[in-house]
Formats: C-alpha cells, sequence, structure tokens
C-alpha cells in the first residue's frame, strides 16, 4: 500500500507508524524512511505532525495500553519511582516486600492512575 497508494500523513502516523495496532512482522518493518521514500509528498514534519494530533486525541487510549503491556520490571521501576521517600526509610527487604505487595494488588486502572500523573507529582 505504502509502495502503490497515495496516503495522507494522517493515515501513515495513525495506521502505519502506530506501534500500539497490532502488524506482522513484514509490517513491522515499515518505517519513516520507507514512507518518506515512497510518499515523497509528505515530510517529516507532516508526520510529525499527524502523530501530535493523534497522541492528543488519544492519550487516555493509549496511557491505557501502556498500562495494560507494563512488564513486571517496568513496574517496580515505576513504584521506585513514586515511592521513592517511603522506600529510603525501609530496610531492603521490607521495601521488596512493599514493592511486591503492590504488585499483586494494583490492576491496569491503578496503573493507569499513575501514568496520568505529572512527573513533578511523583516524590523524588
Amino acid at each position: 500500500m505504502v509502495q502503490t497508494r497515495t496516503l495522507t500523513a494522517k493515515f501513515c502516523a495513525e495506521v502505519i507508524l502506530n506501534d500500539y495496532i497490532p502488524k506482522s512482522e513484514k509490517d513491522r518493518a515499515l518505517n519513516e524512511c520507507v514512507v518518506l521514500k515512497h510518499q515523497p509528498h509528505i515530510t517529516m514534519d507532516d508526520l510529525d505532525i499527524a502523530w501530535d494530533n493523534y497522541q492528543e486525541k488519544n492519550k487516555k487510549w493509549i496511557q491505557l495500553y501502556i498500562a495494560k503491556t507494563l512488564s513486571v520490571q517496568e513496574k517496580k521501576e515505576i513504584l521506585n519511582m513514586c515511592y521513592k521517600r517511603e522506600l529510603t526509610h525501609m530496610d531492603k527487604s521490607t521495601a521488596n516486600l512493599f514493592i511486591r505487595d503492590m504488585l499483586r494488588n494494583m490492576t491496569y486502572l491503578d496503573w493507569l492512575k499513575i501514568l496520568d500523573k505529572p512527573i513533578r507529582d511523583f516524590q523524588m
């Protein structure tokens, strides 16, 4: 499609280059360079603007997707960032138990709330 049809920057950003949409191995090989090569009427700025617009309109959906797909390691890092002040007052064993209990008890909606917080709200 990228090679044979004239596409819009919006379509390319939201469908072809969007990593949040499941794709085949072959489709995952498509990147900005391929799009720009076969769609000469589109510029990198056009793709950036289209992606920014998509992200703004779909912020909650993207955050929900990320919340549902966080790895255990990513969750641990986020919890360590969010609860840094509390964890520094615990010994290593207690801190590990705290993190483990949080991991077991949190739902993807809890992760969504954390992801929705501005970074400045984390206790550093």
